[in-house]
């Protein structure tokens, strides 16, 4: 979920992507989206590839175990992505850029 910062007392909230007033300072002060660069926005998992996005850009790499063939390592290696920030990621998994025609229709929905 996005993080969404009161320009007028600068509280921070996570919150569903949309239109959002400060519930301190009242709707005079409109919510603004914080865009946090070094954060990974989604991860799309299969048994043995990950799908990561990073600055609204999408990065594939395989995985280390194989969720057919070790469930409980390939679990913990999700897990273990998750808490990484994005330059970590990029350099422990080597992954490589998705084309944006690969991945450009898929953000529609």
């Amino acid at each position: 979920m996005p993080l969404y910062r009161c320009p007028k007392c600068g509280r921070v909230v996570e919150l569903p992507e949309g239109a959002y007033y400060c519930k301190v300072c009242g709707p005079s002060a409109r919510m603004v989206e914080v865009v946090v660069s070094d954060k990974i926005q989604k991860i799309l998992v299969s048994h043995d590839w990950v799908w990561v996005k990073i600055d609204g850009k999408w990065f594939e790499t395989e995985l280390r175990h194989d969720a057919l063939y070790e469930p409980e390592q390939w679990v913990n290696e999700i897990i273990y992505i998750q808490r990484m920030n994005a330059e970590e990621f990029i350099e422990k998994y080597r992954p490589h850029e998705l084309a944006k025609e690969y991945w450009g229709n898929a953000e529609k929905y």
